[in-house]
């Protein structure tokens, strides 16, 4: 085997997606973002209200994760939005907690 990947065109180099790529760093940046807001939800009191919504953000991320039919575009969009709703929820516990 010559190390080709079949889509290469001949180059010797598996395709670039650049979307996968926007959608993955789409996500973790919903983390930062989350931060500074649970800063200042903890700041004004409201710890024990932000954690709840912050667990049921997690747990809905699970529940959205599910939706949609396999293998097509609409399930990968809702994996995505599952990935940052959870991440959100994740970074927003911990800063809380």
């Amino acid at each position: 085997m010559t190390g080709r990947h079949p889509d290469d065109g001949g180059q010797g180099q598996a395709p670039q997606h650049e979307s996968q790529d926007h959608e993955c760093i789409l996500a973790g940046v919903s983390g930062a973002i989350a931060a500074p807001i649970a800063g200042r939800v903890a700041d004004r009191g409201w710890s024990r209200a932000g954690t709840l919504l912050a667990i049921l953000a997690a747990g809905g991320a699970f529940l959205l994760a599910g939706f949609g039919q396999s293998g097509t575009a609409s399930s990968l969009g809702m994996l995505v939005a599952a990935a940052i709703l959870l991440d959100f929820g994740v970074t927003t516990n911990l800063v809380l907690g």
